[in-house]
């Protein structure tokens, strides 16, 4: 796979009056994310929850608000819709958590099945909810394209709430005055990279404003604390990649804080099952040790269990769903590895004999849970923007059909490629990075062409790598005061990255080999740096007889037994300059 070039974020440093005051490190990344002004810069640092955005900036809110507490007012049925992964299944604990809240015990949730009924809001499914007496559905990161959901919502006399974060259709909005949706045309509140989940906590933030006007809790009624709904809405936020910037940092930040102290039995068994870790977990630890527990269950076609892990009071409940998911994720991994080993074969071969700008492979029995990530993991293996279908079990469309995912490089745009091959596709829809299809199996091979000629027509440019964005080069000797300032600018994530330091001269010559696969060095200043999976590049390195290295680490704190030291975590490594000095 072809590599990326590293390059400085900008070419000057930062001044020495700015670093001064912020600290070497910590003024550096402040200057190389365009946080230049103090004043900014000291509220950026203590993100606070009275900053947030009000909700009632976002199009359609107040009128929404209005429906879903009238619903409460007049204890009408209510029923929470919600797609079935972490953005959705948090959405949907955070309003029924609220629920539960405000004492309000009219309401249920749904959750389509992901490998029977797909992405969506369903026709079918809104109809028989009406008919068994649900006044309002409140969609949760999904809706936005759901006409036919709305038509048959309005036939049954239900009312549609939809809060949704997804791209508005070319075709218009469903036929509801209650959408809210910072993505759709006409909503000036700025909010548009609030993940689903955040969508949904501004509406519970919403709905207890106009109960608060309508006197819902004088008296006996006690107003719940929204802050504690924050565990969930993190979970979402982080899983969902969406830009960790203005309120997204906010929630993330204050997030993480209560998800640390979770008064929820689940998230507490399952923090402590997946962490090893002391004190309060980063959006880190939530992306890559968390979130892909819960999210095995969806992939399975089980989320209903991460739902109600989400969702119990009952510690005992909490424990055996806990051990259900971990069984689960260790069966998600074996499926996954399955389909991988096979979709890669097909996708190496495809690049021998047509070097396609979009890898196309799909097979007969795939498991569809698993698609998504199977083409992530081809893009980061080759390089390439990935499809992987496979033979849906069933589906609106007539005839065979295959349904599947799309994941990309960050210059191709899934939803602008799909555009493309509209009139051969059936149904699509999703993000910049990643997208869900599906079409009839006898149109796979138009739907190739015409994928690849729409890619080929918009230019090799877009499949180009951008270069690797670095902070600057790693100071001499780091103190902890340093470094623990860094974590002052977390949380890390998508629209914040961590910082990127380049060390130069780096010998891989004494490296200890952890696991096969992992690598340990030790500079010399005593500072241990950690490679995970990068053994295979530093024997590459050291094959070439030059073990000296250049790498790009991340200077973090390990915390171990009440003690704190100073460790790099090694991202990017490559051969040093030839003229390197000898250690």
């Amino acid at each position: 796979m072809q590599k990326a070039d590293w390059s400085p974020r900008k070419p000057a440093p930062a001044p020495s009056d700015f670093t001064d005051r912020f600290g070497q490190l910590r003024g550096q990344v402040l200057w190389h994310r365009d946080l230049t002004d103090p004043g900014e810069v000291e509220r950026y640092l203590e993100p606070r929850l009275d900053s947030l955005t009000s909700p009632f900036s976002l199009k359609n809110m107040g009128e929404a608000a209005a429906r879903v507490a009238g619903a409460i007012l007049r204890d009408e049925p209510i029923v929470v819709y919600s797609d079935y992964d972490i953005d959705g299944m948090s959405g949907l604990a955070i309003l029924m958590s609220f629920f539960e809240s405000v004492g309000f015990l009219k309401a249920k949730s749904y959750q389509p099945d992901r490998l029977e009924e797909g992405y969506g809001v369903h026709p079918e499914a809104i109809r028989a909810l009406a008919q068994a007496g649900a006044k309002v559905i409140i969609t949760v990161d999904t809706g936005i394209g759901a006409f036919e959901a709305a038509i048959e919502a309005k036939a049954a006399g239900c009312d549609l709430v939809v809060t949704d974060h997804h791209q508005q259709s070319p075709l218009g909005l469903p036929d509801t005055p209650y959408i809210v949706n910072p993505n759709q045309k006409g909503c000036t509140s700025g909010l548009t990279y609030l993940s689903g989940a955040a969508v949904g906590f501004y509406l519970a933030i919403a709905v207890r404003s106009v109960l608060r006007q309508q006197g819902y809790f004088a008296g006996h009624r006690k107003e719940p604390d929204l802050r504690d709904l924050l565990d969930l809405c993190v979970l979402g936020t982080v899983a969902d990649s969406v830009d960790l910037r203005g309120d997204n940092r906010v929630l993330v930040r204050v997030g993480l804080k209560r998800l640390a102290y979770s008064r929820r039995p689940g998230l507490r068994l399952l923090l402590a099952r997946t962490l090893i870790k002391e004190g309060e977990p980063s959006a880190r630890d939530v992306a890559f040790s968390v979130t892909p527990k819960l999210n095995a269950a969806s992939r399975m076609g089980k989320a209903h269990l991460s739902t109600e892990l989400l969702l119990t009071n009952d510690p005992e409940r909490a424990a055996v769903l806990v051990e259900e998911l971990m069984k689960l994720n260790e069966e998600r991994a074996r499926v996954q590895g399955d389909v991988f080993d096979a979709a890669l074969s097909q996708a190496q071969a495809q690049m021998r004999d047509r070097d396609p700008p979009v890898l196309v492979v799909h097979g007969e029995d795939w498991h569809e849970g698993v698609l998504g990530v199977v083409a992530a993991k081809l893009v980061d293996r080759l390089g390439r923007p990935s499809i992987v279908l496979t033979r849906a079990r069933n589906s609106v469309l007539r005839g065979p059909v295959l349904r599947g995912s799309m994941r990309t490089l960050p210059r191709v745009h899934c939803l602008k490629l799909l555009d493309s091959c509209k009139e051969v596709l059936g149904r699509y829809g999703g993000h910049r990075m990643a997208a869900g299809l599906q079409l009839g199996a006898d149109r796979v091979l138009d739907f190739t062409d015409h994928l690849w000629e729409a890619a080929r027509l918009a230019g090799g440019q877009l499949f180009e790598l951008d270069p690797v964005p670095f902070d600057g080069d790693l100071p001499g000797k780091l103190s902890l005061r340093e470094v623990l300032d860094l974590e002052s600018l977390a949380p890390w994530g998508a629209g914040n990255p961590e910082p990127l330091f380049r060390l130069t001269n780096f010998d891989l010559s004494k490296k200890i080999v952890m696991k096969n696969t992992h690598l340990k060095c030790r500079l010399a200043d005593g500072t241990e740096v950690i490679g995970f999976h990068k053994n295979a590049e530093a024997e590459s390195i050291l094959a070439s007889d030059h073990p000296l290295a250049e790498a790009l680490v991340v200077p973090e704190i390990n915390r171990f037994r009440g003690g704190q030291t100073i460790q790099l975590r090694l991202e990017h490594l490559r051969p040093g300059p030839v003229d390197s000095p000898r250690p």
